[in-house]
């Protein structure tokens, strides 16, 4: 009988020898590859894993959840690839981000690809809410061509003029061209995407026009420290502006109504389109109602430049009833300056 007995420390070493083989081979055993076709099975944000979402949004981080999915060397969302830095992968999980812009405005499949297959998961992910930035013209008669600009119009669904809605006539990205709905005349224009709806910060139209291409009936004019004048060298809207011409500084531009006086029940405030001619680059204009100078409302002229500004009339006194609309020039300047699309929503 050959009986062998080892040293205690040459046992220890073997023991030694043995945890790090085993530790090794479970190592490998976790690193083993599932040969499979790729799974999808849902999708996720990363703040929260448990909650299966509809929809996303471009540009968000997400997870998406499946199977077989630890050899993922590609996504790609309707086409667009995700960036390789953008991705991990474990066998029932990916992390991506999706990129900031998509061909579509809402349907964007998924296409996953591991070094066993792809699959192609059909889901939304949408643009960003619509943002509106600014309308031209200001107001405009019945199938008069209103541009909308902004971004995130791609698929457009509706466009209302008030709650009625407007015949689109093209449509971009970054701008919408649309027709005043038939017998609309004030209100806010709303814009409809698959992402949301946005209304405009300003008024469309007016609910009295003191100056259209001509100044209203029943209106007198009365500038002093200098004169107006109809004029058609700069125009916002139509054939004609007003033009004041100054002699000198802290003149203006002043409209009165003949009786009776303009009742303004129902009115919310002062609409009026100003170009700064020459040397007007931030200089004072003082919309003043009524003769009350105390109770006006500044605004900065832009040298070369149409502004539309509507103010409040609770930043114009809040007046009862109107009987004199003045346009001062309020910065001691001898500007020269046009007004047009002038009146009240």
């Amino acid at each position: 009988m050959n009986n062998k007995i080892f040293h205690p420390a040459l046992l220890s070493k073997m023991s030694l020898l043995f945890l790090v083989f085993f530790a090794i081979s479970a190592c490998k055993k976790e690193t083993i590859e599932v040969d499979g076709a790729p799974l999808i099975e849902s999708i996720s944000y990363l703040n929260n894993r448990s909650d299966i979402l509809p929809s996303v949004n471009y540009g968000e981080w997400i997870i998406i959840k499946g199977q077989n999915l630890k050899t993922t060397f590609k996504v790609d969302f309707n086409t667009i690839l995700a960036a390789d830095s953008l991705i991990y992968a474990d066998d029932t999980s990916i992390t991506v981000k999706i990129p900031v812009t998509l061909p579509d405005p809402a349907n964007n499949p998924i296409t996953v690809t591991t070094k066993y297959g792809s699959v192609t998961y059909d889901y939304k992910i949408l643009q960003p809410a619509p943002i509106f930035s600014s309308f031209t013209p200001v107001g405009g008669d019945d199938d008069e061509v209103v541009t909308l600009i902004g971004n995130y119009f791609d698929g457009v669904e509706a466009v209302k003029f008030g709650s009625m809605p407007a015949t689109i006539v093209s449509s971009t990205k970054t701008e919408l061209k649309v027709k005043v709905p038939t017998g609309f005349d004030f209100g806010y224009i709303t814009i409809t995407t698959p992402s949301g709806s946005i209304k405009s910060e300003k008024v469309f139209g007016f609910q009295y026009l003191l100056f259209g291409d001509a100044v209203a009936s029943g209106w007198w004019a009365g500038p002093w420290g200098g004169s107006t004048a109809s004029s058609d060298e700069q125009v916002r809207r139509g054939t004609h502006s007003l033009k004041f011409t100054a002699t000198g500084g802290w003149g203006g531009a002043k409209y009165g109504k003949n009786a009776p006086n303009l009742d303004m029940t129902g009115y919310t405030g002062f609409k009026v389109s100003l170009y700064g001619g020459p040397g007007t680059e931030k200089k004072k204009v003082k919309v003043i109602l009524n003769g009350v100078s105390g109770k006006g409302y500044e605004v900065l002229l832009k040298e070369g430049v149409w502004q539309d500004f509507q103010i409040p009339l609770i930043n114009l006194g809040n007046p009862p009833v109107i009987n004199m609309v003045t346009l001062q020039e309020f910065s001691g300047n001898k500007s020269d300056f046009y007004m047009d699309d002038m009146g009240f929503y």
